[in-house]
């Protein structure tokens, strides 16, 4: 089936858990095949779905994989993840033109929450 013969999700349907940065940051260094399961996720949802940040992510996680990023500490990389994930970015990621976006949108990427915010326990 053609891209333009369907209507993409909505953005919001498919999101990170707020755990999954926690995951990755309790390793003191992530394990290839953790690196290698998140690759993979992401790789899926960009191809299925199209969404910006789900390639960017691929790119993250295929990086971190074949690179000396591979060293860096869960904490680390659970940081930059996180930051790829809700952060702001320099001009806002749009979807595929068939996906709507929500009327949020602009907003929603300047205030996400770290994990880090949280009382940990």
């Amino acid at each position: 089936m053609d891209n333009a013969d369907h209507v993409a999700l909505p953005k919001g349907i498919v999101v990170n858990t707020s755990t999954i940065y926690q995951e990755v940051a309790n390793f003191p260094q992530v394990p290839p095949d953790q690196v290698w399961k998140y690759w993979r996720v992401y790789t899926t949802t960009n191809k299925k779905l199209q969404d910006p940040i789900a390639r960017r992510l691929e790119n993250f996680w295929w990086h971190v994989l074949g690179s000396d990023r591979r060293l860096l500490s869960g904490n680390v990389l659970a940081s930059i993840y996180e930051h790829i994930s809700l952060g702001p970015t320099f001009v806002p990621l749009r979807g595929p033109p068939n996906r709507w976006e929500g009327p949020d949108f602009y907003s929603k990427q300047a205030n996400g929450a770290s994990f880090r915010d949280q009382p940990t326990g």
